[in-house]
């Protein structure tokens, strides 16, 4: 009993909690929610003037009735509503501004345009609403959308202004209309410049933004390879064996360790010059790396090979176990022999490896010592050749 009734309980909070979720745009795309999140900002605006609105009401400060306050209420959330439609069923990406910004600020503008036509003694406070609608277009107008609706804003007040003269409708002196104009216009004039230079600014940042998406992954693949090679480097390398080795205490899933070294590299160096032994480095790492990218049958896709310093590399074998691991190393060591027999007038080097696989809860250092001590004995044994750890 006591367990159904927790059940009732988490029913009860859970679907409210998931209706509000739904609501506000969670799981959709990134983008939706973001302009969703502005339009709650909007939408609490709205809500926020209408209270004031229908307070100044109460108050006697509107010269309007009051199924004129309730109708324009009305109007104004049903016009949100079809915004909030439109958002939440992703009609709006068929626009070319998704936002709909231009659109909902002209609809702000006509509600604060009937606030300041309905208000008498505090009509200087209605008009503060034109310039919180117009800093709305800060989110997404360039400068040019700017100037229009703030030019509308203008021409809207400026008309209202003309039609009270023409109809006799004295509410307030001369002087009062002259200079309600000329202040809303240097007001609205200064909001429009400051929200266009806001807007440059964001365009601004958007470029950069861009530039830097197209940049970092040059700049990451350059901090995960070797200068030289091209291959990972050793801070790479050593990541992705602490990961195998998590997994592998995980999931008991086997891998191994090959470490591999060039035969008699000093000689190179000596004999033809650093550049030459460059070249050899660079050669063997393009043959051993097309020679994995074959090896289908063994080598999986988060198989990581990289240089592990001078002229040793090392090769993670992910899911295998010794006998492949050594019949990958093999392969590699056949490859750069007969690469070296066909090329035999150009300075080029055999490979001795030393091969480890994985023990349980072995620490890392000791698995690649392990592995270092097979390489030593392939190199003790003649060279061009592969050990194994358990074999040493």
């Amino acid at each position: 009993v006591r367990y159904l009734m927790y059940k009732d309980v988490q029913r009860e909070i859970s679907l409210p909690h998931a209706f509000l979720k739904w609501i506000t745009g969670a799981g959709i795309e990134r983008g939706q929610r973001l302009r969703l999140r502005r339009f709650f900002m909007s939408f609490a605006s709205y809500t926020m003037w209408y209270v004031i609105a229908v307070a100044c009401w109460e108050a006697g400060l509107l010269d309007a009735s009051g199924e004129l306050v309730v109708i324009s209420g009305v109007v104004m959330y049903a016009s949100q509503l079809i915004f909030y439609a439109l958002l939440r069923s992703g009609r709006n990406l068929a626009f070319k501004d998704p936002a709909m910004t231009v659109p909902q600020i002209l609809v702000g503008l006509a509600w604060a345009l009937f606030l300041i036509a309905v208000s008498r003694e505090i009509r200087g406070v209605m008009l503060t609403v034109y310039m919180i609608t117009l800093l709305f277009g800060i989110f997404a107008l360039d400068k040019r959308q700017f100037l229009i609706t703030g030019l509308v804003a203008y021409v809207g007040y400026t008309a209202l202004v003309v039609v009270e003269r023409v109809r006799g409708l004295t509410f307030f002196s001369d002087g009062y209309y002259l200079v309600s104009v000329i202040v809303l216009g240097g007001v609205l004039l200064w909001t429009t410049m400051f929200g266009s230079y806001v807007s440059d600014l964001r365009y601004r940042l958007q470029a950069r933004n861009e530039e830097l998406e197209q940049v970092l992954p040059k700049m990451r693949e350059l901090a995960d390879r070797d200068d030289l090679t091209g291959l990972f480097n050793r801070r790479v390398i050593m990541d992705a064996l602490q990961k195998l080795k998590a997994r592998a205490d995980r999931t008991a899933e086997p891998f191994s360790v090959c470490i591999i070294d060039l035969d008699e590299f000093k000689a190179v160096n000596d004999k033809y010059g650093h550049l030459a032994g460059d070249r050899v480095l660079v050669e063997f790492s393009e043959t051993m790396a097309q020679e994995l990218r074959g090896m289908d049958f063994l080598v999986r896709a988060d198989t990581a090979f990289g240089r592990y310093g001078g002229e040793e590399f090392i090769l993670l074998l992910p899911g295998t176990d010794m006998e492949g691991a050594q019949r990958c190393a093999e392969r590699l060591r056949k490859r750069q022999q007969e690469y070296r027999e066909r090329n035999n007038a150009l300075p080029c080097c055999t490979l001795s490896a030393g091969v480890a696989q994985y023990a349980p809860d072995e620490d890392i250092d000791a698995l690649l010592r392990r592995a270092d001590h097979a390489l030593y004995a392939a190199k003790h044994a003649g060279r061009n050749r592969v050990a194994l750890a358990e074999d040493v």
